[in-house]
């Protein structure tokens, strides 16, 4: 009974440090670096979801601050959509101060798209014959019945292509630039800055 009560005593003493240890103020999250606030997110997935797995190569992930939060997103570098229209989730914002998923109001990080045996393999097909993906774009795969269709965007340029299904033979493709824009000058104290 001794041994009971001690270990119970320490798993509340844990569990209330761990807690605390995930209330930070605004000011202490500003000057965390990217890698800090990554982690920060990954152990409140984990208090929320004890089973929660993600690999950190599968997302372009970023974060941004401004007077009032420090957000962290997730945003999946390959996505499939199969000719099956299953819905699925490809990115997802977490607001560190209200420790909140700003995409959706499941559980945290707990819902993200996982591929399948049949999209690990769509996709390995288009990568043979498409090639490798580069992590600077999100790229989406989108199959129909006798094709895939690729779209790669980031914020400078973008690409589509048509693959057929079963030869893999690029049918077509459009590859462009977006034109560049200005970036305003703003002294305002709510203006986003990535945080690197």
């Amino acid at each position: 009974m001794k041994n009971r009560l001690s270990y119970t005593f320490i798993l509340i003493m844990l569990l209330s440090y761990a807690q605390k240890t995930m209330n930070f103020t605004l000011k202490e999250l500003e000057i965390k670096n990217k890698s800090e606030l990554v982690e920060l997110v990954f152990n409140l997935a984990k208090e929320k979801n004890p089973t929660f797995k993600i690999n950190k190569a599968d997302y372009k992930i970023s974060a941004y601050k401004n007077s009032k939060e420090v957000i962290v997103k997730f945003e999946r570098i390959v996505r499939f959509i199969s000719s099956k229209k299953e819905s699925a989730i490809f990115e997802i914002t977490v607001n560190l101060v209200t420790k909140q998923s700003v995409s959706y109001v499941s559980s945290l990080l707990g819902q993200l798209y996982k591929p399948s045996v049949y999209d690990l393999k769509a996709i390995a097909f288009v990568k043979k014959h498409f090639g490798t993906f580069n992590p600077d774009f999100i790229h989406t795969i989108t199959e129909t019945e006798n094709e895939y269709h690729i779209e790669r965007t980031n914020a400078y340029s973008f690409g589509i292509y048509t693959l057929n299904k079963k030869t893999g033979e690029v049918i077509s493709k459009l590859e462009t630039s977006y034109l560049p824009t200005q970036k305003p000058c703003s002294d305002d104290e709510n203006s986003v800055i990535e945080i690197f």
